[in-house]
């Protein structure tokens, strides 16, 4: 059993030589085995093994236990830390599950730990039966391929040198080799899913259906995870043709792009986007569907609550994950000509000046309008309600909200968008997208403003004006 595990090691490159490696000891059978194997094979692997335990102060027996590990590790001479931590406490004042806060205290010891000690990797005591049983509670689950892949051999840190050994081999050595270790009595209480499913559910499948199921369920893991690892790539792949935008708090998809992949990456595309924000725990195949039939709905300006306090939003051919609500800001500036104007909530800058228009040599993305057709004062500001345009080449004028959705703006932007107005709330220019027609230059034009956009921030001479 020994070679079989060193095998393992190797197989999957878990510990290198001259790696520090925190060993998580529990007391039980599992745990004492790993730590006696590792210990044997400290010296051909060349690693420091280092015993981590920690105290979830849960039964009667848990002081008695830490004091075994203990006493253990110092007649090995290994090193062993010890810690406290009243699980059930701490899940009543949380109001969490106490099996999952449990397992979050122990990865968040043992992670600290080897932060403290600069240790390498992490090894815990999983085996064939655990994955077995993973595998199987992830099923009752819904789980897709993903979860098919059960528990893996290396997970950053984390590394399962026993996973490809069964709970019977795992117990004959121990008995092999007079190993003492604690029982756990947690481990018969039904109320727990995996319980119900080590005593019963898998007892029954062997009886009734294959004696060799934990082996079979051990494979299928083992082919989800080299299957599922493909699909990443592919993902990979695909995720830099399909991104727009990402920042900490938003992420933007072409909805174009995502159309034409077939549905299984465009399901992991979504999902990327959900984990990439707010962690992929607790996301399901139900949320990713949600996202898909709003992807595939009419129209735009549509939007999805999500858990996590995670909004997606269609606007056009754009998909916007993000986990803070859009916040309108307002502004309005009164201009002077010539003038330099920083308007600090869009994080933009523009020059105006006015040149006779014999000088008007046009340039992409500067604006050219009649001066001596505009009304004074005039503002710089966001869009309001009922704004309208006269748009070049049309009769009449056009509501402001209907150009933006013919031009497919999305709604986000839309209020980023600056106006060239008049008090009373006549548009000459929708800068970037085009100007009135009451403004355009004519074969009358004399003087021609010119609004330059500029990224260099100076002092302005407009302010802000509120209301």
């Amino acid at each position: 059993m020994i070679n079989r595990v060193q095998q393992y090691i190797l197989a999957n490159e878990m510990i290198l030589p001259g790696e520090r490696v925190i060993v998580a000891v529990s007391g039980g059978p599992d745990s004492m085995v790993l730590l006696h194997i590792l210990h044997r094979l400290s010296s051909s692997l060349s690693c420091e093994l280092i015993a981590a335990h920690l105290n979830h102060q849960l039964r009667p027996e848990a002081d008695d236990e830490q004091s075994f590990v203990e006493t253990v590790c110092q007649e090995w001479n290994l090193p062993c830390y010890s810690h406290k931590v009243d699980i059930a406490a701490r899940a009543a004042e949380q109001k969490r599950n106490i099996e999952e806060l449990g397992r979050e205290e122990r990865y968040q010891f043992f992670d600290t730990l080897a932060a403290r000690l600069a240790a390498d990797k992490i090894a815990t005591a999983h085996h064939e039966d655990d994955q077995a049983e993973t595998v199987l509670m992830n099923m009752i689950r819904g789980t897709g391929i993903k979860g098919l892949r059960g528990i893996l051999p290396v997970q950053g840190k984390v590394i399962r040198p026993l996973l490809s050994i069964s709970k019977n081999d795992i117990l004959s050595y121990a008995e092999e080799n007079g190993l003492a270790y604690c029982t756990d009595a947690s481990n018969q209480d039904p109320s727990f899913l995996r319980n119900r499913i080590r005593h019963h559910l898998l007892p029954s499948l062997q009886k009734d259906y294959n004696p060799q199921m934990v082996r079979s369920l051990s494979n299928l893991a083992h082919i989800a995870l080299h299957e599922n690892a493909w699909m990443e790539e592919e993902t990979d792949r695909c995720w830099l043709a399909v991104l727009r935008e990402q920042q900490p708090h938003m992420i933007s998809l072409d909805l174009q792009e995502v159309a034409g992949l077939h549905p299984a990456l465009q399901h992991r595309i979504f999902l990327r986007a959900l984990s990439i924000l707010t962690g992929e725990e607790g996301w399901g195949w139900q949320d990713v569907d949600q996202i898909v039939d709003l992807s595939s709905r009419p129209g735009s300006s549509r939007r999805l609550e999500l858990k996590k306090q995670l909004r997606v939003f269609k606007s056009y051919d754009t998909m916007i994950f993000t986990t803070v609500e859009p916040v309108v800001q307002d502004f309005c500036y009164e201009i002077k000509v010539p003038d330099f104007i920083y308007i600090e909530e869009i994080k933009q800058g523009f020059e105006l000046s006015i040149i006779n228009v014999e000088a008007m040599k046009p340039e992409p993305g500067h604006i050219y309008l009649d001066y001596d057709k505009l009304e004074p004062p005039l503002f710089i500001r966001s869009r309001r309600d009922g704004d309208r345009f006269h748009p070049v080449g049309m009769q009449g004028s056009k509501k402001l909200k209907k150009l933006f959705i013919d031009l497919k703006i999305p709604f986000l932007k839309r209020d980023q968008i600056p106006l060239l107005t008049t008090r009373k709330g006549l548009v000459y220019a929708v800068v970037g997208y085009g100007i009135s027609r009451l403004a355009m230059v004519d074969k009358e034009s004399k003087r021609i403003l010119v609004i330059k956009p500029a990224g260099v921030v100076k002092n302005n001479s407009s302010q802000p004006l509120s209301g």
